[in-house]
């Protein structure tokens, strides 16, 4: 396949990327635009990559609705409801985030649907006479935002109420700690929680050995870009590390591959390819920060909770992308406005809600309810020092510890 029918192939995929909201059309003169800013011998190779990527890592409305909607007739059974009219009459299907979030997109588009078939309005609030609520998100990638988002709902619910999460797509490490997390915090509030997901990130970095001290083992897999070892002799590498000493901190731990997954592509079809991309998306990204100012938790690779090159997860949406993804893919303008922004033109421009998003802390984080960033609602068993949302550092540990975990 030429270069030609691979950008109109990327192009169909992405076509309805934030449709109604961009100034332009996400087509192949696009397409080819932002393609055109990495070294020529890597663009083919990029292109080819993040097109094989987007067929399983790029989640449509259409792809969305449909997951959405086989929730009802999966509470029907599991609950043993009479009807589908008792199923929305019993349960509320929560819309607590704050208007242009994806949450309030996936239930806004949703209740529609139930109208049109059924000629019901859903329940989207908490009430005393409801026991049971769903909440419903796009993706969990850190789980900053639900560790505070579920947080606070579990505050605020009828004691005895079951709530079911359910992610279109999670981060497997932040997923398992935000379950434990979460679970143990419904406990205490006598809520009945539980989690459910269709697509998994495998993005977890730590070995264990076996009791005896045998044999190591770790996930073969690893779906987020994690650049490899010979890049720690690249100058400009080196030079990002000397500048932000917090990264440095985390040294070989976490920054390169290792050695255990030297043979996994990844999300890639070859490591070959793997390192040319992540080379690529790493190094572009670090010119990218070198024209901002600094902000914390961004990275070359995407937004991360502690130091590093970033969670570098390479997924969208039709209705946004997170900006764990590596900064290539959405940072910058689409039309030059005279501002640091004009020195990249992303694929997916990403819609930021309430301020630049290079100013933003945290991915897509709402406040709603009365907790907020600042509260301190768990102790480092490391350190000892209380920590809230800002410092958390997404495995139990804050965020100047989590990196040793």
């Amino acid at each position: 396949m030429n270069r030609d029918e691979n950008l109109e192939q990327l192009a169909n995929i992405i076509k309805d990327y934030r449709k109604g909201e961009l100034e332009f059309t996400p087509d192949k003169q696009h397409d080819e635009k932002w393609l055109s800013q990495f070294l020529p011998e890597t663009q083919d190779v990029i292109l080819f990559e993040i097109l094989h990527i987007f067929r399983e890592w790029y989640f449509t409305n259409q792809y969305v609705d449909e997951r959405i909607d086989r929730i009802p007739p999966y509470l029907q059974k599991k609950q043993c409801y009479s009807s589908m009219h008792s199923v929305f009459d019993s349960v509320s299907f929560l819309n607590l985030q704050n208007d242009g979030q994806s949450q309030h997109t996936i239930i806004s588009r949703f209740a529609n649907r139930v109208y049109e078939q059924y000629g019901i309005s859903i329940n989207t609030e908490i009430k005393d006479n409801i026991k049971h609520y769903i909440y419903v998100d796009d993706g969990l990638y850190t789980g900053s935002r639900a560790r505070k988002d579920i947080l606070d709902c579990i505050s605020c619910l009828p004691q005895t109420s079951r709530l079911e999460v359910f992610y279109i797509m999670v981060c497997e490490s932040a997923f398992r700690y935000t379950k434990q997390f979460l679970s143990d915090y419904a406990q205490k509030h006598n809520v009945n929680l539980s989690m459910h997901n269709w697509k998994t990130i495998w993005n977890d970095k730590t070995s264990s050995r076996n009791s005896d001290g045998s044999k190591e083992s770790w996930n073969l897999h690893h779906d987020c870009l994690w650049p490899d070892p010979s890049l720690k002799a690249n100058s400009e590498v080196v030079a990002f590390i000397e500048k932000f000493p917090s990264v440095s901190k985390s040294g070989e731990k976490y920054l390169f591959r290792k050695k255990q997954w030297a043979s996994d592509a990844g999300p890639f079809t070859s490591v070959d390819n793997r390192n040319i991309v992540e080379k690529e998306f790493l190094l572009q990204g670090i010119k990218i920060l070198s024209k901002v100012s600094e902000n914390k938790g961004m990275y070359p690779l995407g937004y991360n909770l502690w130091p590093s090159f970033g969670l570098g997860s390479v997924c969208s949406f039709d209705m946004n992308i997170s900006n764990t993804c590596p900064l290539v893919l959405w940072w910058g303008n689409n039309k030059e406005k005279g501002n640091a922004l004009d020195s990249w033109y992303p694929l997916l421009p990403r819609r930021v809600n309430g301020s630049a998003e290079i100013k933003l802390p945290l991915d897509d984080v709402v406040y709603w309810g009365e907790r907020n960033s600042m509260d301190q609602y768990n102790m480092c068993p490391d350190c000892g020092n209380f920590f809230g949302l800002e410092d958390d550092g997404g495995n139990g540990f804050c965020v100047n510890c989590a990196w040793k975990h």
